[in-house]
């Protein structure tokens, strides 16, 4: 078939190879798409599961907060209820404690002070007991260590050890101060030992 022929019936195969043509197209533009979206698919589906990964941690730490607050506050409230008690239960207990334990030792407190002051922070009161004790350096690192094991809320907050300036005497007088601290303030009770109520602090 000449050349002429072939022009002559252009039209029964051009229009049957541009509908290839088209289709072939659209089939690999069709293909693009899908595997275009399958990628956007796949990275959706690891970037929420990153995002849930994330949440569940979350959760897991605000669980282990919560749990930790808790205990927190029933630390708290033991603290305040049973070694921060009301002033009138436990005052007397603690200066017995503190006056018999000395006497354990065979130690004797003396010119013994009381001062009380509000903390306006806590909102507890702050209170004090100062006085002196005279004996040997045994008796009063084995007080120290009594002190230490009363039950109750105790802080030996200030001492100070001189000798007695004998050559003869190996005693040592030991000033100190200790305090602890009550849920109230019993002006009656107060009053009753002569304590002085020192200005409130913020501290």
């Amino acid at each position: 078939m000449n050349r002429s022929a072939w022009w002559k019936y252009v039209w029964v195969w051009l229009v049957p190879a541009a509908l290839v043509l088209v289709n072939g197209l659209w089939l690999l533009a069709l293909r693009s798409a899908v595997l275009g979206r399958g990628a956007e698919a796949v990275a959706q589906l690891k970037q929420k599961e990153a995002h849930v990964k994330e949440l569940e941690r979350m959760v897991r730490e605000l669980s282990e907060t919560q749990k930790r607050l808790a205990q927190l506050q029933e630390e708290l409230t033991r603290l305040r209820e049973q070694e921060m008690g009301p002033m009138r239960q436990r005052l007397v207990p603690f200066l017995q404690e503190v006056v018999l334990r000395a006497q354990k030792v065979g130690l004797f407190p003396e010119r013994i002070s009381y001062s009380a002051r509000k903390d306006s922070k806590s909102g507890l009161v702050h209170f004090t007991a100062t006085y002196e004790l005279t004996g040997s350096y045994e008796q009063l690192r084995r007080y120290m260590a009594e002190l230490e094991a009363i039950p109750q809320f105790v802080v030996i907050e200030r001492l100070g050890l001189r000798g007695e300036g004998s050559a003869q005497s190996t005693d040592i007088s030991l000033q100190m101060v200790v305090g602890t601290y009550f849920s109230d303030w019993d002006q009656a009770l107060l009053t009753q030992l002569g304590a002085q109520e020192a200005s409130s602090a913020s501290e």
